[in-house]
C-alpha cells in the first residue's frame, strides 16, 4: 500500500530492486527493494486525486468535478456571476491556482491625479484603456473586480497656459515666456532680458507647472560681463563689455612679458591662459661661491653661463622667471694629484675636473680595482681593494662544504655533502661571499629524515626518505579510511604538522534529532572528514556528517517535514501555497493595486509567508533636509516623481512611495543665504561683512584694514563659508630653519613674496628660495641634499653617490638594478637581483604526491614528473629561485590502485591485485559463480566497468539451427558469443546470445563480396588478375576475378540467414534474346525537323523585312514621327495643357540660371549649345528673343484651351499663369481673373472646331 492505493509488484530477489507504477486513478511510481524486512519502499510514493467539491470565493461557493493528481482545471462561477477559478489537485488537496468570480461593473468615474475619468459598464475581470479628459494628457487602465472599477496603471495631467517662467542666471534675474503646453512637452525658447544674459533653455510643462530643466546639449541662460578690471596690483588689466562665451587678448603692461586671453563666463571673467611676468635686470648669479654675471633678460628667455675654466668646471643653463634668475646645473672645484686608501691599500690618482672619474688598478697583492671620482674638490671612491680567499673545507649542522679559491668580492653557491658516501644526506645551498681574505654564509645544511613509520594514536604510519624542511601527505594504515596525516622534516627529525590516524564511521544507520528520528544510511566515512548526504525520503533536507575516530557527528544542516498546500490571506495577497519541501521558498506577486512580493517559505513542516506589499501615497506635503515643505501628488506605490523646491531654495528631489509614505530618495533642497559678517573661526581676530546670496553663488569682499588679500565667499545650503582668496599678514625679518644643520637669515618680505635663490652651505648640494605666507616664513622651492655613503642594497655593493647620482649594479648571481642616491638614501629605481631553480620537487595539490623537476632557469618553463605511487606530468615555472606549478589544461597526477576489494554488481566480492592507472584486468567469478568480470584501476580506486556473477549468466554448452548442434562457450549474461561456423554440408555461421541463463541463436549470417564472381581461365584475360579465395567449413573453391585490390570485410556485406542451410545449386545459362532495330524512328524524326526549320526560316524572313519593302507607292498623308512639342510648335501647341505650358516655362527659368552660371565660368561652347535651346523653347511659348519672362503671352486660342482642360465650365483661370488678350485684341493685366465669357468668339469657335475636327464628338463649350 502507498497513499492507500494498493500496488502490485511483480516477483523480485533478495537484494533486488524494481519499479512498480501506482493503479488509476492515483499516479506515480514506486522503486521496491527485497530485503530482510520483506518488501520495502525505497523511493516514490502514490499520489491521490481529489475528490468532487466546492470552494469559496468570497461570497460565491464554486463547485468542481473529480480532479487527479497533478491537473489542473478549470471550475465556472455559479450562476449570475462571471469567471472561474482555477483549480489544481496535489495529492488529494485542491489548491487554488488563480482566477476569480465577480459581477459586472455599472458606467461611472474613478479619479486620477486631478481629474475625473468617465469609463462605461465594464464586465467582471476586463481592462479597459480609458483616455483622459480634454485639458488633460494621458490615459488610464481601468480593471473591473466585482462591480468595482480601479485604475491599474497610468494617469491624468493638466496642460500647462501659456506664461513666463522667472529664474536666475548668475546675478541677475532672467525670464523665458512661453505659450500653451501639452503635459510632457519640452520646449526651447531664448532667455531675457537680452541686455543682461543670453541663451537658450528647455521648458517643461508637468500637470499644469513649466519648469526649466536641465539639457546638456544647450549651455543654458548665462549672464554677460560688464566692463571691468582683472588681476591684482601693478599686473591688473581693464577689459571691456563681454559676451557671455566671448574671449579677448589684453597685452600686459610696460615692463612685463606676455599677455592675458580672457574669456566671459556667465558674468564672470576667466584668464584661459597667458601671465604678466616681470623682466630680469642686469646682475650676476652664484654658484658654489663663484659670482657669474649676466645682462638683462626678458621673462621667459635663458642663457648659458660659463664657469673660470682655470679653477672650476661646469656651465649653467640660466632661464628669467617674473624677475628672478632661476639656473640648473653648478661651477664645481677640480681635485689636485693625491692618494687614496682601500682596505689599506694605497691607490694614486692624477688631477681630476669636476664631475669626472676615472678607474685605477690596486697594487699587489690587493686584487681588484676602484674608481676614484671628483666633485667639487672632493674626491669619492667606489668599488674597494681586498685579498682574495682560499682552498678550505667547512663544517655546518654535520655536513661538509668544500670551499674553491675566491676573489676578492666573489660570491659562490656551494651544496651540502656528507663526509662519507651512503652516509646520511643533508639538504640546503649555502651562498658564500669573499671580502678581503673573509668568507661570509648565507643559508645553511639540515640533515634529511631517512625512510621509516611511527605510531599516531595507535596506528602505524610509513613515509619514504623526506628532504630537509620538506613536507609530505601520508595516510595511516592499514588505509586512507583511518585518516591523513601531513608530516615535515624538521632538523632530521620527523613531525606531524596537521592531521591525526583513528578509526574510521563504517556503513551504518544514523538518526538524531536532526533527522527527525528517521533512519538515514551512510557509506564507510573516512576519519577526520565530513560528507554532505540527503535527508530520508519520510523528510526532506540535507546534513553534513563528521567522523572523529569512529563517532559521527551532524555539524550542518537538518531534516524536516515538507510543507503541504495552504491558503493565506496577508497584507495585499491573497494566494494558495504549493507542497513544498523543508527549506524551500519562493516569492508571490502582490494583487493589484499593491506592487512588490510575498516571500513565502516551508520550515519543519510550517508554511511561512512575510508580505512585502506597498500601497499607494496620497498627496501631500513633506519637509526635507534644509527646512523646505515640497508639496507631493498622488503616487502609487514604489512610483518615483521628481519635484523642484520652493522659493527661496533651489534644487530637485527624487520623491518615492513606500508603504503608503512618500520618501525623499534623492536630490536635496538648498536654502539661500542671508546677509550677515564671516569670520575664519571662533577665535579669529578678523571678520567680513556680505550681502545676501543665491545658492552657490560667490561675493568678493576686502580684506579689513592691516591685512592684504581679497576673500571670495560662497553660499552653500543657507550657509556662508570662503570659497578662496583670504586676508593675510607680512613677515618681519628674521632667520629660517631649513633642514639641520642649516640656518638662512632673511629681510622684511611682503605676504606671497618669493626671495631670490639662496645658495646651500659646504657639505650639502643645491639651492632654496624662502616665501613669506601669512606672516610665516618657509621653504617655496628647491632644497638642501645630502650625498650617499658606500654601501649595499640586495646583496650588490655600490661606492659613494653623489645626490641625485644614478649606478647600475650587477647582482651577485641573476639580473640587474638600478640605484639612485636621493638626499643621503640609496633607492631602488628597477630591476631586482633574482635566482635560478636547482634540481628539487614541489607538492602537488593532490596530498601525499610530488612534482620532480630537474634545473630550471629564472623565469623558465619545465616538465615535472608525478612522483611516489602516482603516473603523469605537470608544467612548473621558475621565478627568483620559487618553483610554482603551471599546469596545461588536462594536466594532472592519477594514482596507482593498491591491492584491494571490489563489489560486482551482484554483491560478489573479488580481490584485484595492484594495478597501474588505467590498467584493466578480466577476473572469473569467485566460488563458483558462472561469469567474468573486468575490473579497471583509475585515480587509485578500483572500479567495476563490465560482467555480473551469478546464474543469469551462461555456462559453455550446445544449441542446435534446424537440427545442426552449435558448441558455444561460456557467455555472462546480455552478452554475445560466437560467430560459429555450420557444420558441412551446411552454410553460414551463427552468433549467440545470452538471457537471463539461457543461451539462443542471435541469427545465422553469411558474407557475400559486393560483385558477382565468375569463373574463367587464366587465358581469357588480358592485363593484370588477382585470385581470391572463399572458405566454407568443408570445401574451398579457387576463381580468378579482375579486382586486384583485397577483399574488404564490411557488415554491409553481410546477409541473414533463416538458419543453417545447404547451398543451392548453380542455376543453367540463359538463352540469348534477339534485339530491336531501332533506326527507322531516328531517320523520321530528322526528316520532320529539318522541314519544320525550313519553313520557319522563310516565316522568320518575312516578318523582319526591311522598311523599304513595306512601304506603299501611293500614301494619303505623310509618314507619322514622335516630335516632342518644342520641335513643331505650331502642331504641339495645339496639344498643350496648362500643366505643359508650367512645364515649358520652368524650363526655359532653368536654362537662364545655366545660362548664368556658364558666363560666370567663362564656357563659350556651353553658352553656344545653351542658346540654340533657349531659342527652341521661346518658340514654343511664344516669346520672341531677349524678351523677359514676365512679357509671357498666349493667344486666344491658348487661353481657351487653358480653360478646357477643366472639367467644370465655365472655368477660372488666373492671369499670373500667362497673358491673354480680351475680345478687342489688349493684353489683359497679371492676376486678372478670366471666365468663358472674357474669350472672344474667334477663340472659342478655333477651338470647338479644333476639337470636332480632331475627335468628331468632343464638346466643352456651347
Amino acid at each position: 500500500m502507498s497513499g492507500s492505493a494498493p500496488v502490485t509488484y511483480g516477483e523480485l530477489a533478495f537484494g533486488q530492486i524494481g519499479n512498480a507504477h501506482c493503479p488509476y486513478p492515483f499516479k506515480g511510481f514506486l522503486t521496491l527493494r527485497c530485503d530482510l524486512e520483506g518488501i520495502t519502499v525505497v523511493a516514490g510514493r502514490c499520489a491521490r486525486p481529489c475528490l468532487a467539491g466546492s470552494v469559496r470565493d468570497g461570497s460565491f461557493l464554486v463547485h468542481y468535478p473529480p480532479i487527479l493528481h497533478g491537473e489542473t482545471v478549470p471550475a465556472p462561477c455559479p450562476e449570475g456571476s462571471q469567471g472561474s477559478i482555477h483549480l489544481r489537485c496535489t495529492d488529494e488537496k485542491v489548491q487554488r491556482m488563480g482566477g476569480r468570480c465577480g459581477f459586472n461593473c455599472p458606467a461611472g468615474a474613478l479619479k486620477s491625479g486631478e481629474a475625473a475619468v468617465q469609463y462605461p459598464a465594464m464586465i467582471h475581470d476586463d481592462v479597459l484603456t480609458v483616455p483622459c479628459p480634454a485639458g488633460y494628457g494621458g490615459q488610464v487602465v481601468a480593471e473591473c473586480v466585482d462591480s468595482l472599477v480601479e485604475a491599474l496603471s497610468g494617469r491624468c495631467d493638466r496642460h500647462c497656459d501659456s506664461g513666463q517662467v522667472l529664474f536666475q542666471a548668475g546675478n541677475v534675474s532672467a525670464f523665458a515666456n512661453h505659450g500653451s503646453l501639452l503635459h510632457g512637452q519640452l520646449l526651447q525658447v531664448p532667455c531675457g532680458p537680452s541686455a543682461l544674459v543670453g541663451g537658450i533653455v528647455e521648458l517643461l510643462c508637468l500637470g499644469g507647472h513649466v519648469t526649466t530643466i536641465y539639457n546638456a546639449s544647450l549651455e543654458g541662460c548665462r549672464q554677460h560681463c560688464p566692463a571691468g578690471e582683472i588681476g591684482t596690483g601693478a599686473k591688473a588689466l581693464r577689459h571691456g563689455i563681454l559676451q557671455h562665451g566671448s574671449t579677448s587678448v589684453l597685452n600686459c603692461m610696460q615692463g612685463f612679458g606676455g599677455q592675458l586671453t580672457v574669456q566671459c563666463d556667465d558674468g564672470e571673467v576667466v584668464v584661459l591662459r597667458g601671465e604678466c611676468n616681470f623682466h630680469c635686470s642686469a646682475g650676476t648669479v652664484t654658484s658654489n661661491s663663484v659670482d657669474l654675471p649676466h645682462p638683462m633678460v626678458l621673462h621667459g628667455d635663458n642663457i648659458t653661463l660659463h664657469c673660470p675654466q682655470d679653477t672650476h668646471s661646469g656651465t649653467l643653463d640660466a632661464i628669467c622667471n617674473d624677475g628672478a634668475m632661476t639656473y640648473s646645473g653648478s661651477c664645481g672645484e677640480n681635485c689636485p694629484a693625491g692618494k687614496i686608501y682601500s682596505n689599506g691599500a694605497p691607490v694614486d690618482f692624477p688631477k681630476l675636473l669636476h664631475k669626472t672619474d676615472m678607474t685605477i688598478a690596486c697594487p699587489y697583492p690587493w686584487g681588484s680595482s676602484v674608481n676614484v671620482r671628483c666633485n667639487d674638490a672632493r674626491t669619492f671612491l667606489t668599488g674597494s681593494c681586498g685579498r682574495a680567499c682560499q682552498r678550505s673545507v667547512i663544517r655546518m649542522n654535520g655536513a661538509f662544504i668544500y670551499l674553491d679559491g675566491q676573489t676578492h668580492t666573489e660570491a659562490r653557491n656551494y651544496s651540502c655533502v656528507s663526509q662519507f658516501p651512503g652516509s646520511m644526506s643533508f639538504s640546503g645551498i649555502v651562498l658564500a661571499t669573499c671580502y678581503d681574505g673573509g668568507v661570509t654564509f648565507t643559508g645553511a645544511c639540515w640533515p634529511d629524515c631517512a625512510p621509516g613509520s611511527f605510531i599516531n594514536n595507535g596506528a602505524r604510519v610509513h613515509h619514504p626518505k623526506i628532504l630537509a624542511d620538506h613536507e609530505i601527505a601520508r595516510p595511516c594504515s592499514p588505509d586512507y579510511t583511518y585518516g591523513t596525516v601531513l608530516i615535515k622534516c624538521y632538523e632530521g627529525n620527523v613531525q606531524v604538522q596537521q592531521g591525526s590516524c583513528g578509526a574510521p564511521c563504517l556503513d551504518n544507520i544514523y538518526k538524531s534529532e536532526m533527522t527527525r528520528w528517521w533512519d538515514l544510511a551512510h557509506p564507510t566515512i573516512p576519519h577526520g572528514s565530513d560528507t554532505w548526504f540527503d535527508c530520508p525520503v519520510q523528510v526532506s533536507g540535507r546534513i553534513k556528517i563528521s567522523c572523529a575516530n569512529g563517532a559521527r557527528t551532524a555539524l550542518e544542516g537538518n531534516c524536516g517535514e515538507r510543507c503541504h498546500a495552504e491558503s493565506f490571506a496577508v497584507f495585499g495577497a491573497t494566494f494558495n501555497s504549493p507542497m513544498m519541501d523543508h527549506g524551500a521558498s519562493y516569492d508571490q506577486p502582490c494583487l493589484p493595486p499593491f506592487s512588490g512580493t510575498v516571500h513565502v517559505f516551508c520550515v519543519m513542516g510550517k508554511v511561512n509567508a512575510t508580505s512585502h506589499c506597498r500601497k499607494g501615497c496620497f498627496a501631500s506635503n513633506i519637509s526635507v533636509s534644509g527646512g523646505a515643505l515640497v508639496y507631493t501628488p498622488d503616487l502609487a506605490g514604489g512610483e518615483r516623481v521628481t519635484l523642484s523646491c520652493p522659493a527661496f531654495f533651489e534644487g530637485r528631489l527624487t520623491v518615492e512611495c513606500r508603504t503608503a509614505v512618500p520618501q525623499v530618495i534623492g536630490g536635496v533642497c538648498n536654502r539661500h543665504c542671508k546677509a550677515g559678517r564671516w569670520s575664519p573661526g571662533v577665535d579669529a581676530e578678523w571678520d567680513v561683512p556680505y550681502y545676501e546670496m543665491m545658492h552657490g553663488e560667490v561675493q568678493e569682499r576686502q580684506c579689513p584694514e592691516g591685512m592684504v588679500g581679497t576673500v571670495f565667499l560662497r553660499c552653500n545650503g543657507g550657509s556662508v563659508g570662503k570659497d578662496m582668496g583670504g586676508c593675510y599678514y607680512n613677515c618681519p625679518s628674521g632667520r629660517a630653519f631649513i633642514r639641520q644643520g642649516i640656518v638662512m637669515r632673511y629681510a622684511p618680505m611682503a605676504h606671497d613674496q618669493l626671495l631670490p635663490n639662496m645658495l646651500c652651505p659646504a657639505g650639502f648640494v643645491g639651492s632654496v628660495r624662502l616665501k613669506c605666507f601669512n606672516g610665516q616664513i618657509g621653504v617655496a622651492e628647491g632644497g638642501c641634499f645630502a650625498h650617499c655613503p658606500s654601501g649595499g642594497v640586495q646583496g650588490a655593493l655600490f661606492g659613494y653617490l653623489l645626490h641625485n647620482e644614478n649606478a647600475s649594479l650587477v647582482c651577485p648571481v641573476a639580473g640587474m638594478i638600478k640605484v639612485r642616491c636621493f638626499d643621503g638614501f640609496v633607492e631602488v629605481l628597477s630591476g631586482e637581483c633574482l635566482k635560478n631553480c636547482g634540481v628539487g620537487q614541489v607538492p602537488d595539490t593532490e596530498p601525499g604526491l610530488f612534482i620532480a623537476h630537474g634545473a630550471i632557469d629564472h623565469e623558465t618553463n619545465g616538465t615535472g614528473t608525478c612522483s611516489g605511487n602516482a603516473v603523469g606530468h605537470k608544467n612548473v615555472r621558475c621565478s627568483n629561485g620559487v618553483v610554482t606549478l603551471l599546469p596545461l589544461p588536462g594536466e594532472r597526477c592519477f594514482k596507482h590502485c593498491q591491492n584491494q576489494t571490489a563489489v560486482s554488481p551482484d554483491g560478489s566480492v573479488v580481490t584485484v591485485s595492484d594495478l597501474s592507472h588505467g590498467q584493466r584486468m578480466l577476473i572469473r567469478c569467485p566460488g563458483g559463480k558462472l561469469g567474468y568480470i573486468t575490473a579497471q584501476c583509475f585515480d587509485s580506486v578500483v572500479r567495476i566497468v563490465d560482467g555480473s556473477c551469478g546464474n543469469m549468466n551462461c555456462p559453455a554448452g550446445e544449441v542446435t539451427s534446424d537440427a545442426v548442434p552449435l558448441s558455444h562457450p561460456e557467455i555472462n549474461d546480455g552478452g554475445r558469443g560466437g560467430p560459429t561456423a555450420c557444420a558441412a554440408p551446411y552454410m553460414g555461421e551463427a552468433a549467440f546470445e545470452c538471457r537471463n541463463g539461457s543461451t539462443s541463436i542471435v541469427d545465422v549470417t553469411i558474407w557475400l563480396p559486393p560483385w558477382e564472381i565468375v569463373t574463367v581461365s587464366p587465358a581469357a584475360i588480358s592485363g593484370p588478375t588477382s585470385t581470391t579465395t572463399t572458405s566454407t567449413t568443408t570445401t574451398t573453391t579457387t576463381t580468378t576475378t579482375r579486382d586486384a585490390g583485397p577483399v574488404p570485410l564490411e557488415d554491409s556485406y553481410r546477409f541473414t540467414l533463416c538458419g543453417c542451410c545447404v547451398p543451392p545449386a548453380a542455376p543453367n545459362s540463359a538463352e540469348p534474346v534477339p534485339g530491336v532495330d531501332y533506326r527507322i524512328v531516328l531517320i523520321w524524326a530528322s526528316a520532320v525537323g529539318g522541314s519544320g526549320l525550313l519553313i520557319a526560316t522563310f516565316a522568320g524572313g518575312y516578318y523582319f523585312r526591311p522598311e523599304s519593302w513595306r512601304r506603299k507607292k501611293s500614301r494619303v498623308a505623310p509618314d507619322d514621327k514622335i516630335a516632342g512639342f518644342e520641335d513643331t510648335p505650331a502642331l504641339a501647341l495645339q496639344d498643350l495643357s496648362r500643366q505643359d505650358l508650367l512645364k515649358l516655362k520652368g524650363a526655359l527659368e532653368n536654362v537662364v540660371r545655366e545660362r548664368q552660371l556658364l558666363e560666370d565660368m567663362e564656357d563659350v561652347k556651353g553658352l553656344q549649345e545653351l542658346a540654340v535651346r533657349e531659342d527652341r523653347l521661346r518658340a514654343a511659348l511664344g516669346l520672341p528673343p531677349g524678351s523677359a519672362l514676365s512679357a509671357l503671352s498666349a493667344s486666344g486660342l491658348q487661353a481657351a484651351l487653358a480653360l478646357e482642360d477643366s472639367p467644370k465650365a465655365p472655368m477660372e483661370v488666373p492671369a499670373s499663369l500667362m497673358a491673354l488678350q480680351d475680345a478687342s485684341g489688349a493684353v489683359v493685366a497679371q492676376g486678372t481673373v478670366l471666365t468663358l465669357e472674357g474669350l472672344d468668339s474667334n477663340a472659342r469657335k478655333k477651338v470647338t472646331g479644333f476639337r470636332e475636327g480632331y475627335t468628331g464628338n468632343w464638346r466643352h463649350w456651347q
